[in-house]
């Protein structure tokens, strides 16, 4: 029923919410047996505290450890609804055989959502009552789901069956949904309206696939990867235009677009190994990162002026969540967060899922003392200038480098 890969199960190379377009992209976490996680020693910090807190203001920002259901082993979180109160995507089970789709609010914690034996947690609507994704029923068979109002109800198949389909993304208010589903033996790009159901959205000059994984808060711009001329390219959709192939960096065989800001001026994903934005249709790098060979865009706000992702292939340690703004450009999440004198103890923030359509929340998964984990980091304000950033790491002294580059410096996975 599912494949067990790492530490996580996925169903397909293309159905994983990392893996939708490119089996060359590393699964985002080792097996727990082969992480060795370095003891933080933050001392040196402590008495900066105050200092930092001056870098912008301080609205409650919290990390939060993201509870697997019960029984469960960890979460994956892959959404988070506009305003940064709900949180979507699944929680793992050691079996494998009840991965479950779940939601987190603050309050109430962890919740599964039903419907189905195993169900898997794609995307949340910004209004944060719909919630889409991949279920199994009881003969194993996969199919689309939308979740709302407490009931969960099949999207359909392109080719008719009702099976082999999935659904990556949803519209603000829950009325249109992005996805992929079998046709022909191939996987073709969706969008799913209550109107329409689901309608095909073609594909790429002699190209053979297509992947819907984004879509804009009004349901009306729809992005994802499809091949062409032996390459993977990203493309945009609309109505009135069609699929349209987006532009790439030079070189690129395999480019991505895996989401869409909500006014939907800002396309982010991933070309030629480099994290990037679309504007109008143009592939703009968002740049190197330390010495990390690969990074990747995953989210973005509503906006599009705070975009998230990962970075890897460092030949020292392990994976980095990222933050990116125009101003800033790429800055290591967990620098940020240590400058605004959040405690990261025993913490490894390596992907970035999901961010609030505010810009508020930040949603990923990593590692809590060694073992997998998702994460929920709520209250953020603005990101500082580089410039404060550097100024308030440098105060905090040799400690603090010594801190992050050396005894807390992480392995190479």
């Amino acid at each position: 029923m599912s494949i067990r890969t790492g530490s996580q199960p996925i169903l397909s190379i293309n159905s994983h919410p990392f893996m939708k377009a490119s089996s060359t992209l590393p699964l985002p976490i080792p097996p727990p047996s082969q992480r060795t996680t370095p003891r933080r020693h933050w001392s040196s910090s402590l008495a900066a505290v105050p200092l930092l807190a001056s870098l912008s203001p301080i609205q409650a920002q919290t990390l939060h450890l993201l509870p697997p259901l019960p029984q469960g082993a960890s979460t994956y979180p892959s959404g988070v609804s506009a305003d940064g109160s709900v949180v979507a995507g699944t929680s793992f089970f050691p079996s494998g055989d009840a991965d479950r789709a779940f939601t987190w609010t603050s309050a109430g914690g962890s919740q599964a959502v039903n419907g189905a034996p195993v169900s898997f947690g794609q995307g949340i609507s910004g209004d944060g009552q719909t919630v889409v994704g991949l279920a199994f029923d009881e003969n194993f068979n996969t199919w689309a789901y939308r979740h709302r109002n407490g009931t969960m109800e099949s999207l359909g198949s392109l080719d008719g069956t009702g099976f082999n389909a999935i659904a990556n993304d949803v519209s603000h208010d829950g009325t249109a949904i992005t996805g992929q589903s079998t046709l022909n033996g191939n996987e073709r790009a969706f969008r799913w309206t209550e109107a329409d159901g689901m309608k095909d959205l073609g594909l790429l000059k002699d190209g053979s696939y297509a992947l819907g994984l984004g879509i804009s808060g009004d349901g009306a711009v729809l992005v994802g990867n499809a091949d062409t001329g032996g390459a993977s390219r990203a493309f945009r959709w609309t109505e009135a235009g069609g699929m349209k192939e987006l532009g790439t960096l030079t070189g690129s065989k395999f480019d991505g677009a895996y989401a869409i800001s909500a006014t939907a001026n800002t396309i982010v994903g991933l070309s030629a190994g480099q994290a990037v934005r679309w504007l109008d249709g143009t592939a703009q790098s968002l740049g190197p990162l330390a010495d990390m060979k690969f990074t990747s865009a995953w989210a973005v706000s509503g906006d599009g002026q705070l975009i998230g992702g990962s970075s890897y292939g460092s030949p020292t340690r392990g994976a980095e969540a990222f933050v990116w703004t125009p101003s800033t450009g790429m800055l290591i999440l967990e620098d940020v967060l240590t400058a605004r004198g959040i405690d990261l103890t025993g913490w490894e923030l390596e992907w970035l899922t999901g961010i609030s359509a505010d810009g508020s929340t930040l949603v990923g998964i990593g590692a809590y003392n060694g073992e997998a984990a998702g994460w929920a980091i709520t209250g953020l304000t603005a990101i500082p200038e580089p410039t404060a950033l550097a100024s308030a790491v440098g105060l905090l002294g040799f400690g603090f480098a010594f801190a992050r580059f050396g005894s807390r410096r992480k392995p190479r996975n």
